[in-house]
């Protein structure tokens, strides 16, 4: 009893299939022998057997590479640094917030200083809006500008 389903017919496809057994030797005799034969009437069958033979017979001499014995001592060390390179991230959801945070506070700074710079404010503790120079020197004297730079633009402003 064969072990290969349909081994019994003989046909070229069921041989292209076993030939790299036949060649192993791991054939019983029986599939052997109607292997051997089906060869020796098939020319196609056996092209294809001796081109199998040939590949088969230059695989010893194919040159065995053999890996840097540090190799895998180098790979682990890889992975060990990245892994504590992994744990030392700041996780996502800082790294946006912090992000975000320092933006607000950006914008906020440059309203706030566009606030004031802009002359939508009132410095002036005087209550008599016609007299401006008044209120040009209580304005720089409350902005820290010294005395004698409040009384020149006092004196030097045009009426």
């Amino acid at each position: 009893m064969s072990k290969w389903p349909n081994f019994e017919k003989m046909n070229c496809s069921n041989v292209k299939q076993h030939l790299i057994f036949y060649l192993d030797n791991t054939l019983n005799d029986q599939e052997s022998a109607q292997l051997s034969e089906h060869l020796q009437q098939c020319e196609s069958c056996n092209a294809q057997y001796l081109k199998l033979q040939q590949s088969m017979q230059l695989i010893p001499q194919l040159k065995v590479i053999n890996p840097n014995p540090y190799l895998f001592s180098r790979i682990e060390a890889k992975l060990q640094q990245s892994s504590q390179t992994s744990e030392r991230r700041i996780p996502t959801f800082i790294r946006v917030f912090n992000t975000t945070l320092v933006t607000v506070l950006l914008l906020a700074t440059a309203f706030t200083g566009y606030y004031l710079y802009s002359g939508n404010y009132n410095t002036s503790t005087t209550t008599n809006t016609n007299d401006q120079s008044n209120s040009i020197i209580a304005g720089q004297y409350e902005m820290g500008v010294s005395q004698q730079d409040v009384i020149e633009t006092y004196y030097f402003t045009e009426e």
